[in-house]
């Protein structure tokens, strides 16, 4: 991938993160795991999130067929000190590490719009 086109989507994850302190990471995923751009602290294994995200994403896009509910669109994960958003586009994923009582109705809408831009660059 062109160092050009990097450079653009980390700029989109960055300034996705910019909008809310709810969101600890983004990492734009393929769909086998690596990443293609990321925007995460160090107290996060980047491998790990990576990896995670595109099991989860696998497994969701299953049940939803397999329920004939459509197309794959998002998945959350909710623990007790966090939540994970998934996010399926064409050929890749938009993963967010939230905060605890995270405002989901902000970070959907903000996630729809950064997956909107990245999608243009992939």
């Amino acid at each position: 991938m062109p160092k050009t086109v990097l450079v653009e989507l980390q700029n989109i994850l960055k300034d996705l993160q910019s909008q809310t302190p709810d969101i600890i990471a983004s990492m734009i995923v393929r769909l086998d795991g690596l990443s293609i751009a990321s925007n995460v602290p160090d107290t996060v294994d980047k491998s790990l999130l990576g990896a995670l995200t595109a099991a989860a994403m696998g497994i969701s896009k299953r049940v939803v067929e397999q329920l004939g509910q459509g197309e794959m669109k998002k998945t959350l994960i909710e623990g007790e000190e966090g939540q994970l958003v998934l996010y399926g586009m064409k050929n890749a994923v938009l993963s967010l590490l939230l905060r605890k009582n995270a405002n989901l109705g902000l970070i959907f809408l903000l996630l729809e719009q950064a997956a909107e831009k990245i999608s243009k660059w992939l």
